[in-house]
């Protein structure tokens, strides 16, 4: 309430008016400055209330257009890592390339297995695959990352699937390390 701030917030309008009188009386030349700021310390409570005031949400809403066409693209793009994980560590490839055609690379790197560990939560949220899929899933992801080769806790960025031998040359990623480390449940 308005009121409780004003109580709240008393010394404000008070030295507000003094603040005038006394410019006033003692005839500063900058009067109209004074007398600015001498309202801004009687609104103070005033102003103090209103910023409080909690803001209005509004959620804005898709149109069935829109919602039919990301769930669609969700459902492709869970698709695609479902179909190319790799069935052991649940962990998907580098790229797949289809144009000329060439099987999925057989290499993966922390930002692909923080993608793969998303995409399974996402599926889940959407409702694609049920808990136990999703515990399946990121329980072999997780046990593929303790398997792997770290320097100082940071996984390699090259890795062999399925594997999990470091590729040649060996090194850390901090774009991929902090990808991963974005990504963990």
């Amino acid at each position: 309430r308005l009121s409780a701030y004003y109580r709240a917030m008393w010394f404000a309008p008070v030295f507000g008016v003094f603040q005038v009188m006394f410019d006033a009386f003692c005839g500063f030349d900058f009067f109209f400055y004074s007398l600015a700021i001498g309202i801004l310390f009687l609104a103070a409570p005033f102003l103090a209330y209103f910023l409080s005031l909690p803001l209005e949400e509004r959620q804005p809403r898709l149109r069935r257009e829109e919602e039919e066409f990301l769930g669609d693209a969700a459902c492709r793009i869970w698709r695609f890592f479902d179909e190319t994980a790799d069935r052991r560590t649940m962990i998907s490839p580098d790229n797949v390339q289809f144009a000329p055609p060439r099987p999925p690379a057989q290499r993966t790197s922390p930002t692909n297995v923080a993608y793969s560990l998303i995409a399974g939560i996402c599926a889940y949220d959407c409702g694609y695959i049920g808990k136990k899929t999703l515990l399946e899933r990121t329980e072999k992801i997780t046990a593929a990352l303790e398997r792997m080769e770290k320097w100082h806790g940071h996984m390699l960025n090259w890795v062999k699937l399925p594997s999990l031998e470091p590729l040649e040359p060996k090194y850390v990623s901090s774009v991929d390390s902090g990808n991963l480390a974005c990504y963990l449940p």
